[in-house]
């Protein structure tokens, strides 16, 4: 059975209700009529085996037994097992010393030589990525590159494999039974207790999971084959490293060569810290960290300055950030990074935190030589997404008028009260004791009132409360607050979105099928446009290698550096999602052109188009627009909601 078939029938079996055809193009990566035919096809098989009507495609309830046999479909499985038989064959491949029979490959997993041949080739660029070979020779595969590199694809499968927030040492255990993995925590943990080493639990469980795939690794003969010394200069770190060695020698019954004492070395020079922040403050910090670390947080804090009008001068913020910074670099010349739990929710959550925090990354990838990884990316977009929202709101604050009649003490008492509580979103600019003309309110965002107010000529946000400021009110002034927030953010947007956008630049897609398709075009239109210069395209291309700036089927790729000579966004739609790269489909394109005077532009569309399309139904709602005018009047028309 094509796997195609096994895809549709097993996402439509994951659904409760109706699936549409744009649904099951976005997940299958192909076009609403390879969905029909597929169906169809089904169909041929098992009549009526899925209903079709207006509302999409459903599995038959009464057919769906039959289905699933007819199919040779395990009615056990979830959408996952095709994931699954991906990990299987990784991990097949690299526990493997020796070549590996194509036949016998294939016997294991249940599946042909030639399905097995296409597995393959979906997963070369994977292990491209860990700059590891898979090499087919006749009827024989086998996997070329460093034992190091292996490893670390051996451990990023275990990291895949399991629920962002429950890897633990008990879940290590499972794994690999056969290893002594708790009483490998315990000793690590006391040793680094007793050289006064900081390491949290998630690190802990991390160093353990690094030496129990060591164990493993070496007992079925994959041995480090590096030859080259790294200096040490942490002689306690290197005692603790040979203790460790020592007890997995003992309690495996194995032999470590030199260069594993090494590695675990560095494993544990790339994730202890002998730094308490407490003891920090921006006086000492000298004395703790690199002054390199120090030169790279100098240059981010006038980026952050530049390039989003931000001061950050928090030692609640400036004094862990550096240490992290300090910390990246140690990881950045072990080469040991660490994997962040969080990673997926905070690309698809805070996209735009994220794409701050990809900007800070391309600063320090100038200062090191091994480029840092999404996973840390991730880790810096944690530090800054406070900081950026706390100071976003100082230059956000609501223009707001206070209306309360003017009885003994109440009127100060009420602005004090309200400063106090919502300064950091409100800046009470006028108080009226009396309303005399109402043209008075026309500029203000927000009106807090205790007096019923006439009908105002206002787009402003009317807060009605009582005079004595009780919990009830507290509540409507916050919720009302985000409300207000949320609306001046969006009016920024549509004039923003008005101001960059052309009909000229707009496109509904049935050519384009590639990141690189789509990149080509439209750079070669804005060059000849005169819009940017000849390097745009490689410029763009830069940007998606540090990570890429798909979230939700939609794309917003554009140039680090904010060098255009006119400021323009180029829209594409398309109803067959484009390949964005690793497995990653995109229905819809806003790649920018930016000039430096329009960085505000920029990041005030890309926070909204973020939030807006959030929602992945926005995605198919957008996508029935088919012209440019009424493309935009779908973006600056919604409802929009945090």
């Amino acid at each position: 059975m094509e796997e195609k078939f096994m895809r549709v029938i097993l996402f439509l079996d994951s659904r409760s209700g109706w699936t549409t055809s744009n649904e099951l193009a976005q997940y299958l990566g192909c076009s609403k009529r390879s969905i029909k035919n597929y169906v169809q096809q089904i169909n041929g098989l098992v009549p009526n085996g899925i209903s079709a009507s207006q509302n999409g495609y459903q599995l038959t309830p009464s057919l769906k037994n039959q289905v699933f046999s007819d199919f040779q479909i395990d009615p056990a499985p979830n959408l996952q097992s095709l994931s699954q038989r991906r990990k299987q064959l990784i991990l097949a491949l690299l526990r493997e010393r020796h070549k590996l029979n194509v036949f016998d490959l294939g016997e294991l997993l249940f599946i042909s030589p030639t399905t097995l041949k296409n597995d393959l080739n979906k997963i070369r660029e994977e292990f491209s990525n860990y700059e590891l070979k898979i090499a087919v020779s006749g009827d024989f595969v086998e996997v070329l590159g460093s034992e190091k590199n292996k490893r670390q694809l051996f451990i990023d499968q275990v990291y895949d494999d399991y629920d962002t927030n429950s890897l633990s040492i008990a879940f290590i255990e499972k794994l690999f039974p056969a290893i002594p993995v708790e009483q490998i925590s315990e000793l690590t943990f006391n040793l680094l207790k007793e050289n006064n080493l900081f390491v949290d639990d998630y690190l802990l469980t991390s160093i353990v999971l690094h030496l129990t795939i060591m164990v493993e690794r070496i007992k079925n003969s994959h041995t480090l084959t590096i030859n080259t010394k790294i200096e040490v200069n942490d002689p306690v770190l290197y005692s603790i490293a040979k203790q460790l060695v020592t007890y997995l020698e003992e309690s495996s019954a194995l032999t470590f060569a030199t260069n594993e004492i090494y590695e675990v070395y560095v494993l544990l020079l790339a994730k202890t810290s002998t730094v308490s922040q407490k003891k920090i403050t921006k006086d000492n910090i000298i004395q703790f960290v690199d002054p390199q670390a120090l030169t790279i947080v100098e240059e981010i804090m006038a980026f952050l300055n530049d390039f989003y009008v931000i001061d950050i001068e928090d030692e609640g913020f400036l004094i862990p950030f550096t240490v992290h910074i300090n910390n990246l670099l140690t990881r950045s010349q072990t080469a040991y990074f660490l994997k962040n739990p969080l990673l997926a929710s905070i690309k698809e959550g805070h996209p735009f935190v994220y794409e701050l925090s990809v900007s800070i990354a391309h600063i320090i990838n100038k200062q090191i030589s091994n480029r840092i990884t999404d996973d840390e990316i991730g880790f810096l977009a944690l530090h800054l997404g406070g900081a950026f929202a706390k100071e976003n709101k100082k230059y956000r604050k609501l223009l707001t008028a206070l209306v309360i009649p003017d009885i003994r003490t109440l009127t100060s008492d009420l602005k004090t009260k309200i400063e106090k509580q919502f300064g950091d979103s409100l800046f009470i600019d006028q108080v009226y004791t009396r309303v005399i003309d109402y043209n008075d309110f026309r500029n203000f965002d927000v009106i807090i009132t205790t007096i019923p107010l006439a009908l105002v000529d206002s787009q402003a946000t009317i807060i009605n409360i009582s005079p004595f400021f009780n919990l009830s009110d507290q509540k409507k002034i916050y919720f009302d607050i985000e409300e207000a927030l949320l609306k001046k953010r969006y009016d920024e947007f549509k004039q923003s979105v008005w101001q960059v956008s052309d009909s000229h630049y707009f496109m509904k897609n049935d050519v384009l099928t590639t990141k690189k398709d789509v990149i080509q075009v439209v750079a070669d239109i804005f060059v000849n446009a005169g819009i940017v210069q000849a390097d745009f395209e490689e410029q763009v291309l830069l940007r998606e290698t540090l990570s890429s700036t798909a979230y939700n089927n939609i794309a917003i790729p554009h140039t680090i550096k904010m060098n255009a000579r006119h400021s323009k966004m180029y829209i594409i739609c398309s109803d067959r999602p484009i390949d964005w790269g690793n497995e990653e489909f995109v229905n819809i394109v806003f790649l920018f052109a930016i000039n430096d005077k329009d960085k505000k532009i920029f990041y005030t569309i890309f926070e909204m188009i973020s939030l807006l399309f959030s929602d992945r139904k926005k995605v198919l709602s957008a996508l029935k627009h088919d012209d440019y005018q009424s493309f935009l009047n779908f973006l600056t028309n919604q409802d929009i909601q945090q």
